[in-house]
């Protein structure tokens, strides 16, 4: 009687291990098969090797239909995979204002700054990294943090707060989250993982569907929701 006492905690962790254990298999099957996909915050550049580039498709990286997304990127800027020794690096983050919109790169703070530095410090090898780009909000932002302390930076700059409510992933936002603050964080978690990916296009699917199925006119209805969420989020930038 007593060892079948002391075998209950056993199967009960094992009992609970068994899903876990396989819901890992199914994710790592589904890697090793490349299905889904990962959009880094920043790219290598083809043309020149040992550089990075911030990534023109990183706003795709917050909707499940590329086609959803707003057409939006950071500034194209080139820098060094591995810091320079004798490099002050500055990393810009932020919303449109902070990418210079809508006069371009040297109405930006990338620019400006650029500028000021060149007259202050001439001799100072001091570089500039803008990942801001219309259309985000803090959630980007908290996102690719991660990303870029990995670029070793000596300074972040950050100016946002000007897209919180119509922003991606913001409470307004047509083409955003739905949920509590904690759910868009949980989701921000998630969405790098295959199996995610999976259930969530599985989920699509199903309710494109159901539309089709409903409404005839649906699918020609959603270029054209697609085409106004794209102006809202134009006008949160």
């Amino acid at each position: 009687m007593s060892t079948a006492v002391k075998s209950k905690p056993a199967f009960y962790l094992i009992a609970l291990l068994i899903p876990v254990v396989l819901l890992l298999v199914v994710e790592m099957g589904l890697r090793i098969f490349d299905y889904g996909k990962t959009i880094p915050a920043f790219i290598p550049v083809k043309e020149a090797p040992g550089y990075l580039q911030p990534n023109p498709k990183l706003i795709q990286r917050y909707f499940s239909r590329p086609e959803s997304a707003p057409n939006v990127s950071p500034d194209t800027v080139y820098f060094n995979r591995h810091k320079p020794h004798d490099t002050f690096r500055i990393v810009i983050k932020g919303g449109s204002r902070a990418a210079g919109f809508p006069y371009g790169r040297f109405g930006s703070l990338q620019g400006m700054l650029q500028q000021r530095f060149k007259n202050a410090y001439p001799d100072k090898n001091i570089e500039i990294i803008n990942t801001a780009m219309a259309a985000v909000n803090t959630f980007t932002l908290i996102d690719i943090q991660k990303e870029i302390l990995a670029l070793k930076p000596d300074a972040v700059l950050v100016y946002a707060g000007h897209n919180e409510y119509l922003g991606v992933l913001g409470a307004g936002s047509v083409l955003g989250g739905k949920g509590s603050y904690g759910a868009t964080l949980l989701y921000l978690k998630l969405k790098s993982l295959r199996l995610f990916q999976l259930v969530e296009s599985l989920t699509l699917g199903l309710f494109d569907s159901f539309d089709s199925h409903t409404d005839p006119d649906a699918a020609n209805q959603k270029p054209q929701q697609a085409l106004q969420a794209r102006s809202t989020m134009a006008k949160a930038a």
